[in-house]
């Protein structure tokens, strides 16, 4: 055979793939040559490659190399931070310190202010501190003002003509408005009066229904008794009756069971007897159905025995949710997991029952079969009578009409109330812009007044006087002095709430003496800030001792306060994060505002972002904690990550999330809530080798091979294996006998 023939070059081979999957060439390389003759090429694509028409021969070529290859699977992604926390506030007093939406705060450092002090020494801290502002900013409008340039005075003249022509417009504005609103509230009341007429038609076309109803019940119930009906949900053992059968009345139709009773009656020898015990999970082979699960429900005191075999005890086991298609009698086995223990055993349905026919007749039909599931209420066998069904399908046809006039009728109503509905919203609408028409006038208004206000004063600057800057100085240093004073009479009332690393909330004060996995976690978040070293400090004890106090002392001397030593309830927000990011505060948290213990103060976050993917839960086997993932950010830079978790996503469906880490999450910025493309790494082949999907050659008998140019430039077809396919690179893993790296092979052209 020539080199070239048998085959047809393929673009795109029908090998299956899942899902959005591609697979990313990682350290492998296809170098792609072009012979090139005569400063002319093409490449042949199918069966039999010819010289070209003019000059030399030439292809495309491209090298086999051996590298590693990775699955990769294209996922949804949001960018967020990790961590969810609600802080409430553990002691009463004043707010003196809040945090700011947003702001990031790391373990160790002040979060809040709670002020336990008197009520009147912290009214006198907030009014001190609030006039020493009041009158800063005094002296600061007082030095500020200065000749206006004609400029600035120009633009104020003209800001002030637009904020005229602003409040003239807006008058039109809401005027047309008020005209608009009279027209719909005509509209409404015609609307109301049609809704009205609709509601009528409705009330008398259900009348009309309800007779139908009324008669095809009472055929109904006639019809009934040619009618064989579960009577309770089950499922079908056995069908004793078949079409065209005569049956007279208690003749059997057919047994059902209950679904959700079905037993194993087995037995257990006396050895083992002592270690079975009532609630005990069972695992029940059934062979058809696979393996079940069960319980001990019931356990015998009588024993069969002969004089040759061993005392066996019955046991009867329940199945939990047992499936269709089981029967009685079926041969199963039981295994008892915690002695290890089999047993065979025999299906039984304690709660099977007969079902007989309820009068003569002949049966017309059967709508289930042995094996079936159904409904209570289903029917399972009918018996012919012609004059009856006859009757019953004329009541059907003409409640089935009346039933569509209504729907129509009804259809109909609820346009008209929608129409209405939406009339009334519309004119409530455009009341209310009304309202906000009125209160823009106004504030276009005041702004009017503002602007000619500021223009005379730019036209008209007055400079300041020395004795009243003077003045103002003095009164700011008198305001410092009295701020520090309330400072001093608080004292150690008005301390921080400090964040420390812990997963159970402060519930009591901390100090000398205590013990428990509350102190415990304090001397770990004391060793973690190097307030104290492990030598100094267990982490671990839960012990509060003298070098516990020690190190609290060393906390309290870098947050600027007492050094007490100990911690009162309310000083310490311990949270399972090494820092956080507020996201919102309290409705009740506000400077100068009460604190109550038990009402929040803030929500917020860990400051550790992350990528949270959803993915299809078929991938999740191919995932592990630790596995590379990358992921695009808006900017188009492609970022590395690592799997951090995988678990089931939170909305029910067969999706799973998959937690991955940032490799440099400086890189996400303040990046939060953005949606990126995610790529999750599934599969991994290493050695592989790979050529571009364009040197496979189809075969007529099927399977691939791929035409190899050896020595002397001769041309050979080698059958290949394929593997992983790199869709986005066009690249496929191959194996076979007479392939190897570094070998040249023929590549379709474009």
């Amino acid at each position: 055979m020539r080199g070239g023939e048998g085959g047809k070059h393929v673009v795109n081979p029908d090998i299956k793939r899942k899902g959005r999957r591609r697979a990313v060439g990682i350290g492998i390389g296809i170098a792609l040559v072009l012979a090139l003759a005569g400063g002319a090429f093409a490449v042949q694509q199918g069966i039999g490659r010819k010289p070209a028409a003019t000059g030399k021969p030439s292809v495309a070529l491209a090298t086999v190399q051996r590298g590693t290859l990775t699955a990769q699977d294209e996922v949804n992604g949001t960018i967020g931070y990790q961590g969810s926390f609600s802080v409430a506030d553990q002691a009463d007093g004043i707010y003196t310190d809040l945090p700011a939406v947003g702001q990031v705060i790391p373990e160790g450092s002040e979060i809040y202010r709670v002020d336990a002090g008197p009520g009147d020494l912290i009214g006198t801290l907030l009014a001190a501190q609030a006039q020493l502002a009041k009158d800063q900013a005094s002296l600061h409008a007082l030095l500020s003002p200065t000749p206006a340039a004609a400029v600035e005075v120009q633009a104020q003249e003209q800001q002030v003509q637009a904020q005229q022509q602003q409040v003239q417009a807006q008058a039109e504005q809401a005027k047309g408005r008020q005209q608009q609103i009279q027209a719909q509230e005509q509209q409404v009341r015609a609307q109301e009066q049609q809704v009205q007429a609709e509601g009528q038609q409705v009330q008398a076309q259900e009348q009309r229904i309800e007779a139908d109803q009324a008669k095809q019940q009472s055929d109904q119930q006639s019809k009934e008794e040619q009618v064989v009906s579960a009577p309770a949900e089950g499922e079908i053992t056995s069908l004793d009756v078949s079409v065209g059968q005569a049956v007279q009345v208690g003749t059997p139709l057919f047994a059902l069971t209950s679904p959700d009773a079905v037993q194993v009656q087995t037995s257990v020898p006396e050895t083992d007897l002592s270690q079975i015990y009532l609630g005990e999970k069972v695992a029940v082979d059934t062979k058809e159905q696979g393996t079940l699960q069960a319980v001990v429900s019931t356990i015998g005191f009588t024993s069969s025995q002969t004089d040759s075999q061993e005392a066996l005890y019955p046991v009867t086991l329940t199945l939990e949710n047992p499936p269709s298609g089981l029967r009685p009698g079926m041969q199963v086995t039981a295994l008892f997991r915690e002695i290890l223990l089999y047993e065979a055993g025999t299906l039984s349905f304690p709660d099977a029952q007969s079902v007989t026919a309820p009068l003569a007749g002949t049966v017309a039909s059967i709508s289930a079969t042995a094996g079936d599931a159904v409904q209570a209420g289903a029917t399972v066998v009918r018996l012919a009578d012609p004059g009856l069904a006859t009757t019953l399908a004329s009541d059907s046809a003409q409640t089935a009409t009346d039933k569509a006039q209504l729907a129509q009728d009804r259809s109909q109503l609820a346009a008209a109330q929608s129409q209405l509905a939406s009339d009334k919203a519309q004119v409530a609408s455009d009341q209310e812009q009304v309202l906000t028409d009125a209160a823009q006038i106004a504030a276009a208004n005041a702004q009017l007044a503002s602007d000619k206000s500021q223009l005379q004063q730019l036209q008209q600057p007055t400079p300041p006087q020395a004795a009243e800057v003077s003045a103002l100085q003095a009164q700011i240093a008198a305001d410092q002095q009295s701020v520090q004073q309330a400072q001093n009479a608080l004292g150690d009332e008005n301390c921080p709430a400090v964040l420390l690393e812990g997963a159970l909330p402060a519930y009591r004060d901390l100090q000398e003496g205590e013990s428990g996995p509350d102190v415990a976690e304090l001397n770990a978040a004391l060793v973690g800030l190097h307030d104290a070293t492990p030598a100094q400090l267990n982490p671990r004890a839960d012990v509060f001792g003298g070098a516990t106090r020690a190190a609290v002392r060393r906390l309290q001397a870098h947050l600027g306060i007492s050094r007490t030593g100990a911690l009162r309830l309310g000083q310490a927000v311990f949270l399972p994060a090494t820092g956080i990011r507020i996201t919102s505060l309290g409705s009740t948290a506000t400077l100068g505002a009460a604190a109550e213990a038990g009402q929040s103060i803030f929500e917020a976050t860990s400051n550790l972002v992350e990528v949270v993917a959803t993915a299809d839960e078929s991938v999740q086997s191919d995932l592990r904690i630790g596995d590379a993932a990358t992921f695009e950010l808006p900017d188009g830079s492609i970022q590395d990550g690592r799997v951090t978790a995988v678990q089931p996503a939170s909305d029910a469906s067969t999706s799973v999330e998959v937690d991955i880490a940032p490799v440099r999450p400086e890189a996400l910025g303040m990046l939060n809530g953005v949606a990126v493309d995610v790529w999750l790494t599934t599969s991994v082949v290493r050695d592989a080798l790979a050529v571009p999907m364009t040197a496979l050659l189809a075969q007529a008998g099927g399977g691939y091979t791929v035409e190899v140019v050896g020595t002397g430039g001769k041309r050979h077809l080698v059958r290949v294996t394929l593997g992983m396919f790199d869709d986005s690179l066009g690249l496929v893993q191959i194996s076979g006998a007479g392939i190897r790296a570094g070998e040249r092979v023929v590549v379709a052209g474009t």
